[in-house]
């Protein structure tokens, strides 16, 4: 039991991941965990269908659990229902998950970046999304200092690109020049993008 599931946790490879949690949940039907951990896999392959079912099955098992509630509320996030997957965040919330991430990215795309800003703060995380936050909530040298601490490793052209914007913001024309030379040799169709903006 520990071992498999331990095995489906640890794994970076998605189908072995699915593989491992099929397994498990034909095995230990009754152990929320697989369902909820394979629900997540089908939200990354996009297999909502199945994503929505394994989360039902979990749901079941472990009803009012946050941290099914939080993961029901990014499918239905993932489907377009952005009402019902704050609904879910909030019965998340109120049985004891931390649901200020994915609250920070609703509030991104229903255009309050001030309480964007301040549900990212509260989550702990910091990355791409939190700085797009504080960008767009009028902090330049904030998300620009968020991408500065970021592991250099896991910056992608968005990253460079947000950091390019931020520079021009600031009338910092190395930071700009700098980082859109980054961004646009990670992804050439950023600067018909940089034309736009």
């Amino acid at each position: 039991n520990v071992e498999l599931y331990h095995l489906a946790v640890i794994s970076s490879d998605l189908k072995q991941k699915e593989e491992v949690l099929v397994a498990y949940t034909t095995k230990f039907s009754d152990d929320w965990r697989g369902f909820n951990d394979l629900a997540l896999v089908n939200i990354q392959n996009n297999n909502l269908t199945s994503a929505k079912g394994n989360l039902n099955r979990a749901n079941e098992l472990s009803a009012n659990n946050g941290t099914i509630l939080a993961n029901l509320g990014a499918l239905s996030r993932a489907e377009g229902n952005l009402a019902m997957a704050r609904n879910y965040y909030q019965q998340a919330a109120n049985n004891g998950a931390n649901t200020y991430y994915n609250l920070g990215v609703f509030d991104v795309k229903s255009g309050n970046y001030s309480s964007a800003t301040t549900n990212f703060g509260k989550s702990g995380v910091s990355d791409f999304n939190t700085a797009l936050a504080q960008l767009l909530n009028g902090d330049a040298n904030g998300a620009k200092t968020t991408i500065d601490n970021l592991n250099p490793d896991v910056l992608t052209w968005e990253h460079y690109y947000l950091r390019a914007i931020c520079g021009a913001r600031l009338n910092n024309q190395d930071v700009c020049t700098t980082n859109l030379a980054q961004a646009v040799s990670k992804n050439g169709n950023v600067g018909n993008m940089a034309k736009e903006d």
